[in-house]
């Protein structure tokens, strides 16, 4: 009975949540055109809004914003801050899939190239950014070069050139244009569609992200109970079948409908190894697998993630023997809060059901050997473990 109590409190608070969240089954465009998780239609309407000699009323007032967003923070700037400030961007041209590229500006005010590189669901392949670089730089050599990488939450890409950027700076950037009055109601409609479209489908929201939290401090009981319960998709069941034919690997992680992540049984119970930072990371192991999918593929990915400061574990040493263990580019960007070591990917068919998945999972985990990878992985940390950071310094 206390439980049907809970579940019922619930109910009214999902309803109260749905509506003041805007996860109703509201009218929006772009989720009409199936735009959601479609990484070219994001790039060409973004395009358009970047492109000052569009009819948008915008100006080049978001293409201003984007730069400065992508300059923020990055330190390898090809050219000062200020000039990017006081430059003329009017006479900027704006490409969409030209050369590759997702999206290409170039600013003759500048001589600047801005390069950008759209991910939504698919992961970085290795040296994918280092080759658009050296691709842009051959064909515009008259040109600097200034790389950003658009994705969901900003992850850093491994070529050091390029700038990263989150989805979330996008949607910043969009809300105060909205804000200025100046855009016609056609032209604010698309806007407002557009930026609730990336906070439901593409990442979250701080509000929603903070009502989600709230939620789920209020009906722990209930949430844990469907969690364990309901219904899971096709790619946790995948994964139970593959784990039935590895025992080796743990439970899934983080299990949502378009991705899990794995710990396998011994780095998880390896001595001393609980190192990670649980601020940023949801297992003290601080390497695990990601399963991914999205409109075609399905994607295995091995990543090191942030380690707790106070922890005596050097992360720049583990990620060097890793990469030395699987013969990486040395060149390759160590991020300092998640590096991606492995990465590989294998066509869904389109109607793809749980035996596809669960053999697709297989087909990746032998193209990568995955249980010597188990192997290395223990190698690598093993020897860090016995020389701690404040000795690896």
């Amino acid at each position: 009975m206390e439980l049907e109590t809970e579940l019922l409190s619930l109910l009214e608070s999902l309803e109260h949540f749905e509506h003041t969240s805007s996860l109703s089954s509201q009218f929006n465009i772009f989720e009409a055109v199936n735009m959601a998780r479609q990484e070219i239609r994001h790039s060409r309407f973004l395009a358009y809004l970047l492109d000052p000699s569009q009819p948008h009323g915008l100006d080049d007032r978001f293409l201003k914003a984007v730069i400065f967003a992508a300059a923020e923070n990055h330190t390898l700037l090809p050219i000062p801050k200020l000039q990017l400030a006081i430059a003329d961007y009017s006479e900027a041209r704006v490409y969409c899939e030209r050369d590759h590229f997702d999206i290409s500006v170039e600013i003759p005010d500048l001589k600047l190239l801005f390069v950008i590189e759209n991910k939504i669901g698919a992961g970085e392949r290795e040296g994918q950014l280092i080759d658009y670089r050296k691709n842009a730089q051959k064909l515009y050599p008259e040109y600097k070069f200034f790389g950003c990488f658009l994705t969901a939450d900003g992850y850093v890409g491994e070529d050091m050139e390029w700038a990263s950027l989150s989805y979330s700076a996008i949607t910043s950037s969009l809300r105060k244009l909205e804000q200025t009055g100046m855009l016609s109601p056609a032209v604010q409609m698309a806007i407002d569609h557009y930026v609730k479209l990336i906070e439901k489908r593409v990442m979250a929201s701080k509000e929603l992200i903070e009502a989600c939290k709230r939620i789920y401090r209020q009906h722990r009981t209930a949430l844990d109970l469907i969690y364990e319960h309901g219904s899971e998709s096709l790619l946790g069941q995948a994964y139970i079948e593959f784990q039935e034919k590895h025992p080796s690997l743990g439970s899934a992680l983080e299990l949502r409908k378009e991705f899990l992540s794995f710990v396998p049984k011994s780095w998880a119970n390896m001595e001393n190894f609980d190192v990670a930072d649980l601020s940023k990371w949801k297992t003290s192991c601080p390497i695990k697998f990601w399963l991914t999918t999205d409109a075609e593929h399905l994607h295995l990915k091995l990543e090191v993630g942030p380690v707790d400061g106070k922890k005596n574990f050097s992360r720049e040493s583990f990620v060097a023997k890793l990469r030395k263990a699987f013969k990486s580019r040395e060149n390759r960007r160590t991020g300092d809060v998640f590096t991606r070591i492995l990465s590989r990917k294998v066509k869904l068919d389109e109607d793809a059901g749980v035996e596809h998945f669960a053999a697709s999972l297989e087909k990746l985990w032998q193209q990568i050997d995955g249980d010597d990878v188990i192997q290395k992985v223990e190698t690598a940390a093993k020897e860090c473990l016995q020389c701690p950071a404040s000795q690896d310094r």
